[in-house]
């Protein structure tokens, strides 16, 4: 029996006092579930649902007339020949297909017209920036109180592999505070997932939105419990991120029953190991100091090995798939964040959302969102900015409500001079932001009183550390304010840092087509620069010799102590689960609160 079933046999021999409670820690927010005029009367809600539909078809036909002559470096999973009588007939189907939705767009643009005008005053009178999902006042969550402290349980829907009781992870949204142990653990996910309109994704050589959307919502659900990577008959173990990977050598894989006892065992392994995490006191050290000597072997990651508790997503912008990723998110994050945007701002009109989502465990009791005002061009017709939020966590043991502040966002794309200026004045404005948003959010609180446990911000910074031409940048006070689990004290990167930024004309090449694959590639010196940006040195030279090849990193998640809170990384990992279904690497980072410790 694992230390966690030992832990809640006793929990449950003691005297425990279960109390159905219809919100997580009362009546601690007022946020109303649905869409950016939810909180309007039934004709404003009215009037905005049947612009969007009018608009829609429109787009839809436009979307796909534009990606019709969209080659996206002639991949064959984008175009597929079309044979009859032994003749190619794709070109003549092309020529048919631009024609019907030519004429489609003609006749549905006055729809279009009469959308626009319906929706330019409604976005004025916008009440809120975005769209949010909860459960239904009806869903309850199980309140616990025991002589070793209080919890909270959240419904869990993990199957079990075979027979093997429930288990539940040390790295899950479970927490439990005691006056021994004040430890806190949080998994916080970021990818950039490029959930575009279909013309966008086939330049970036990315097939329908559409078609990605079921897939990414599979991977971060159902890849949390799939301890295997099948890859031409074979299966290889992801060991827990204290261990190496085995060989697919050393694992039975003749028949299925074999790989159910695989699985099993892997699991049984994976708990044990992180259970450890949480009951050793004196495990202070960070990531960066337990790895800053080895193989990048141990953060990369086929597959997810627990729940994140947060997922902070870029690019989700096209309508259609992000209803898709929504249902599948659903069923394991009942909170999320999206449809956000200030459509009119700033003297501004965009044309897209800001592309921004995030997915939680626990519930929002705050939410804020600013757009940026600087853009470099076609960056302008996205209304790119900051979507902060606010968490709540449990009652501390002093009887204070533990919260949490965490932040998305998407700078600037491209790299020149006009692009570089708008992100520093972009995350200039991402420091002031926070710390107003911080403020102004401790004030509406007035029957309890808060403690803050973490301040994290994540997101797609499209610039790294080490590139000359991101200088600028990498002098932003931001990075001086929060840490990088990434950079060491010097403020070099470590040497298990690999980039995230994959390049896309080889996005769907034979030897990185697969997650397994592809972790192969960015463990290996000598091929992973071919897959992943490169950096330039810091000075300009005229040989790419001492070059940081396949280290270009432009995805982020950094951290900030909070008061009478010590925060220690445990672990980093880079994903190569999302294989061919975006152009980046997700990552993740598990960290540990120590409550009442400095």
């Amino acid at each position: 029996m694992t230390k966690d079933l030992h832990r809640r046999k006793k929990m449950a021999d003691s005297s425990t006092v279960v109390n159905e409670i219809e919100d997580m820690g009362g009546n601690v927010s007022n946020l109303v579930a649905g869409g950016p005029f939810a909180t309007s009367n039934i004709i404003i809600r009215f009037l905005y649902r049947f612009a969007i539909l009018l608009k829609t078809p429109w787009w839809n036909c436009l979307d796909s007339l534009v990606a019709i002559f969209i080659v996206a470096h002639k991949s064959p999973h984008l175009q597929k020949p079309i044979l009859a009588c032994g003749r190619d007939l794709s070109c003549c189907v092309l020529l048919l297909k631009s024609f019907v939705f030519a004429i489609l767009v003609i006749l549905l643009s006055p729809l279009a017209i009469i959308s626009v005008i319906m929706l330019l005053p409604l976005q004025m009178i916008r009440p809120r920036s975005y769209s949010y999902i909860s459960p239904p006042p009806r869903t309850k969550i199980r309140a616990h109180t025991t002589s070793a402290g209080s919890y909270t349980e959240f419904d869990s829907d993990l199957p079990n592999l075979q027979d093997l009781p429930l288990i539940r992870s040390s790295r899950s949204s479970l927490n439990m505070t005691t006056s021994s142990n004040n430890k806190l653990m949080f998994t916080i996910i970021t990818a950039n997932l490029c959930l575009m309109p279909k013309f966008v994704a086939y330049i970036n050589n990315l097939s329908t939105s559409m078609e990605r959307s079921r897939k990414i919502a599979n991977y971060f659900i159902d890849g949390i419990m799939s301890k295997l990577v099948v890859d031409n008959s074979s299966i290889t173990v992801v060991p827990s991120s204290h261990h190496h990977r085995h060989d697919s050598d050393n694992v039975c894989a003749d028949d299925t029953s074999g790989r159910h006892n695989v699985a099993a065992h892997a699991y049984r392994n994976s708990t044990e190991n992180m259970d450890d995490v949480v009951l050793e006191d004196d495990d202070d050290e960070s990531v960066s100091t337990l790895w800053s000597v080895t193989s990048k072997e141990k953060v990369v990651s086929d597959t997810l090995i627990s729940p994140a508790d947060f997922l902070c997503l870029q690019e989700v912008f096209d309508g259609s798939s992000v209803t898709k990723l929504l249902e599948g998110l659903k069923s394991r994050y009942p909170y999320i964040v999206y449809d956000v945007s200030w459509p009119v701002h700033d003297r501004l009109v965009t044309l897209l959302g800001s592309g921004l989502v995030v997915a939680s465990r626990y519930k929002f009791i705050d939410i804020s969102f600013k757009a940026f005002k600087d853009g470099h061009k076609d960056d302008k017709l996205a209304c790119k900015g900051l979507l902060m939020t606010k968490v709540y966590v449990g009652k501390s043991s002093d009887g204070k409500d533990m919260v949490g502040y965490l932040s998305n966002t998407h700078l600037q794309a491209w790299s020149n001079n006009g692009a570089s200026k708008a992100r520093c004045k972009q995350l200039e404005s991402i420091k002031k932001w926070i710390n107003d948003f911080i403020q102004e959010s401790a004030k509406r609180k007035h029957d309890s009183v808060e403690k803050m446990i973490f301040n994290v911000i994540a997101g797609d910074f499209n610039f790294d550390r080490i590139s000359h031409f991101d200088t600028n940048e990498q002098k932003s006070d931001i990075l001086k304010s929060y840490k990088d689990p990434c950079m060491d004290e010097s403020g070099r990167l470590f040497n298990w840092v690999i980039g995230t930024e994959l390049v896309q004309t080889r996005l769907h090449d034979d030897c990185v087509r697969t997650p397994n694959r592809l972790h192969k590639m960015l463990v290996s010196e000598l091929e992973r620069f071919q897959y992943v940006a490169s950096t330039q040195p810091n000075k300009p030279t005229t040989t790419n010799d001492n070059c940081e090849d396949g280290r270009r990193k432009v995805d982020y998640i950094l951290y900030r102590d909070c008061p009478q809170v010590k925060t220690t990384v445990k672990d980093f990992k880079f994903y190569t689960g999302l294989t061919t279904l975006t152009d980046h690497l997700p990552i993740g980072m598990t960290f540990v609160c120590d409550v009442d410790r400095t």
